[in-house]
């Protein structure tokens, strides 16, 4: 009776409980609760068992082993998530503050906490300009508080160049496209020094006008008919701005706009515009502005072809008296071929003249005696009396001035070509009873009297108490027979007295105390 009257009872909750027990019942609501609660893998393993389908199978050794996977990526990403360092150029800021942004949002997730950004930022910053935003660092490290928004604001703040801006801002206002100068090269430069002036940010508005007064009057006529937006920045460099602002022909004659070339300016006459005759009537916009660009692009390459073609050799003109040039002039007649008709310039006959040369007051070296002094490598033409003049300034006179050494004036020679301190006479130390002292023996290449000798053997040195303008001090140096000058002073010894020489005025100074040392006007030995 229990089995018949639960097959009569309705499908329901009630009508499967006939054989079921309580436990049972329970065991079943825990069952449907824990599929419901259950993560969307385990009801999608249950829905392919139901189905008759065989489940893909991942223990959970997979699972762990994925999500440590995937982990571990994670920390290599955050280990790799660092900046793009900044140059340090001002004209370079704005191209990375932008970059700074963006890498900013990339790697937040990444970086979790605002800290961590803004330390990243700041080590994008290179040290020498990283001291202006310093203050701003250690602020914030006080109060523990970050933001990467705030502090991408205060370095723009403090590295954007608002020199260069304004620069580049009157260079903007400056800037005129050519008149055969294409509009995308014009707008490249132009949109460059934009960027340099900060205006990205500025209204569209501003940003037209500005371009507009900068292009050229080919296209400021045009502007009813390419309709331009007024309040659109970007309109203009889509179709009509990019394209059929560039309506002229280029100076290779190739045309650069699809307004020109569309089909509705083609080459045919449109129905209506050809009077009886079947000419087509030239009148308003209905021009055929095509034909007319190419043949202004003919007429310019065969100018240019003529300008290329190298000029016909004309024989030079005879040259003129100015009382023979007085004279055509009056009469109006060319300076070359003495007709009328045509200026000088224009003269097909006859070139520009050329001086002649006057072979008595210009004489070449080998008609003249400096060719056998024994320069005959001088090839240039050169007037005898500028040879005369160049022989005076040819030698100069040594720099020699007066020192006192043991009472006795000593003429000494100044030498910036001597890399020795100093060096005596030895008829000076003789004369003088220097004490001397043996040295190892060196050999030196110096100044001598006898051309057959140049490199000499020293061995001895003396010592010398020297005053020159009441500067006094102890001299060492070498002692070398056949000196033609008594004493000579080396660069050294002018390195280390600090010793200033005017050529000018022919003076030396000497010291801090600038000791002025008039140099001798005779070379005079000792």
């Amino acid at each position: 009776m229990a089995d018949l009257n639960m097959s009569e009872e309705p499908q329901g909750s009630t009508g499967l409980t006939g054989n079921l027990t309580t436990n049972d019942i329970n065991d079943l609501t825990s069952l449907v609760n824990a599929i419901k609660n259950s993560t969307p893998e385990t009801q999608k393993f249950l829905k392919e068992l139901m189905e008759g389908r065989k489940p893909n199978l991942t223990t959970a050794k997979d699972q762990s082993q994925s999500s440590t996977e995937l982990t571990q990526k994670d920390e290599v990403i955050r280990q790799n998530a660092t900046f793009e360092k900044w140059n340090g150029e001002p004209l370079t800021w704005t191209p990375h503050y932008y970059l700074l942004k963006s890498q900013c949002r990339v790697y937040k997730p990444l970086l979790v906490t605002d800290e961590a950004v803004c330390m990243k930022i700041y080590e994008s910053i290179p040290e020498p300009q990283r001291q202006r935003i310093r203050g701003y660092w250690i602020k914030c490290g006080e109060k523990e508080k970050y933001d990467w928004k705030e502090m991408l604001d205060v370095c723009h703040s403090e590295y954007f160049d608002q020199v260069g801006a304004q620069k580049a801002e009157s260079k903007l206002l400056a800037m005129r496209q050519g008149e055969s100068q294409l509009f995308r090269k014009f707008l490249q430069e132009w949109e460059l020094q934009l960027e340099y002036a900060g205006g990205r940010d500025w209204p569209e508005s501003i940003k037209i006008n500005k371009l507009r007064s900068a292009l050229s009057e080919k296209i400021q006529d045009k502007y009813s008919v390419l309709d331009l937006p007024i309040n659109d920045y970007q309109g203009w460099f889509i179709r009509k701005g990019e394209k059929q602002n560039t309506q002229y022909a280029t100076r290779s004659g190739a045309l650069q706009s699809e307004y020109l070339t569309s089909p509705a300016l083609s080459n045919s006459p449109a129905p209506g515009t050809t009077d009886h005759d079947g000419d087509v009537v030239m009148s308003g916009m209905k021009i055929d502005l095509h034909s007319l660009a190419s043949l202004v692009a003919k007429l310019n390459t065969s100018n240019k072809n003529k300008k290329n073609e190298a000029p016909k050799s004309r024989p030079p003109a005879p040259w003129l008296t100015e009382s023979e040039i007085a004279e055509l002039i009056s009469k109006g007649l060319c300076l070359r071929c003495k007709k009328n008709g045509h200026i000088s310039r224009y003269c097909k006959k006859f070139g520009p003249p050329k001086r002649p040369v006057e072979l008595g007051k210009r004489v070449t070296f080998r008609k003249n005696r400096a060719w056998r002094y024994g320069e005959s490598r001088v090839k240039a033409e050169i007037s005898e009396q500028e040879y005369k003049n160049f022989l005076v300034k040819l030698h100069g006179k040594p720099v020699i001035i007066n020192a006192i050494i043991n009472s006795t004036l000593v003429p000494a020679l100044v030498d910036l070509g001597c890399t020795i301190y100093s060096v005596f006479s030895d008829h000076i130390a003789k004369q003088l009873d220097l004490p001397r002292i043996k040295v190892p023996p060196k050999e030196l290449k110096l100044a001598k009297d006898s051309d057959t000798e140049t490199k000499i053997v020293v061995d001895e040195i003396c010592w010398a108490y020297i005053n020159l303008d009441g500067k006094k001090n102890s001299i060492c140096g070498y002692i070398i027979e056949g000196l033609a000058h008594g004493l000579i002073l080396g660069e050294p010894w002018m390195r280390l007295n600090d010793v200033v020489y005017r050529a000018r005025d022919r003076t030396l100074y000497i010291g801090e105390e600038r000791h002025n040392i008039r140099i001798q006007k005779e070379t005079k030995s000792t």
